[in-house]
């Protein structure tokens, strides 16, 4: 069974002041936690052990932080988490981090709250175990559960087996909207005009 306990994540910094920053965690997951039932999911991989997917908390920041590595600095991650800026669920195998999904809230004119899921990684490993699956089902019970209309997120174009796993799990290719991006030299560019 795949295992999903739900609890706050604040990310703390890797290096000096991760007391403090465990510390301010500690505070915000038990201002949030109060009257929330957490979110249990489990599995048995293929070879016996045990996969637990779990929101995760401050204690994660690190392994966190290994997974993204060289995408984003621990301090920002730490900061864009207290900010709200999103929200994690942690995947693990006996005890140790495995993968993550990075998601975040939003809203959308057509269906109201959204959840647009930013990121899933899972060892090389272990993939193919039904971890990927079991992060994104962690996800949608906490957007059932939230009351939230709808689910996004996007996958780059030649990863088919991708493409085929989102679709055997229910979720749809968008073909009426094309996705644009605006980078950061381009909001620079653009707040800069006149």
């Amino acid at each position: 069974m795949l295992h999903f306990r739900s609890s706050s994540i604040i990310p703390a910094a890797t290096a000096a002041g991760a007391g403090l920053c465990m510390a301010v965690g500690l505070l915000a997951v038990m201002k949030r936690r109060r009257g929330r039932t957490a979110l249990q999911v489990e599995k048995r991989l293929s070879d016996g052990r045990q996969l637990v997917v779990r929101e995760g908390t401050a204690a994660d920041s690190h392994q966190i932080y290994t997974m993204l590595e060289k995408l984003i600095s621990s301090y920002d991650l730490l900061k864009d988490f207290l900010a709200g800026r999103y929200h994690t669920a942690i995947a693990e195998v006996e005890g140790s981090p495995v993968g993550y999904a990075l998601f975040y809230p939003g809203y959308s004119t057509w269906d109201g709250k959204s959840i647009h899921l930013e990121d899933i990684y899972v060892d090389e490993d272990l993939r193919g175990e039904g971890i990927g699956r079991s992060l994104i089902e962690y996800v949608a019970k906490l957007a059932a559960r939230e009351g939230y209309a709808r689910m996004d997120w996007s996958a780059v174009d030649w990863n088919v087996g991708a493409h085929r796993f989102y679709e055997s799990i229910g979720a749809k290719k968008e073909s009426e909207w094309i996705p644009f991006v605006l980078d950061h030299d381009g909001i620079a560019a653009l707040a800069s005009s006149n």
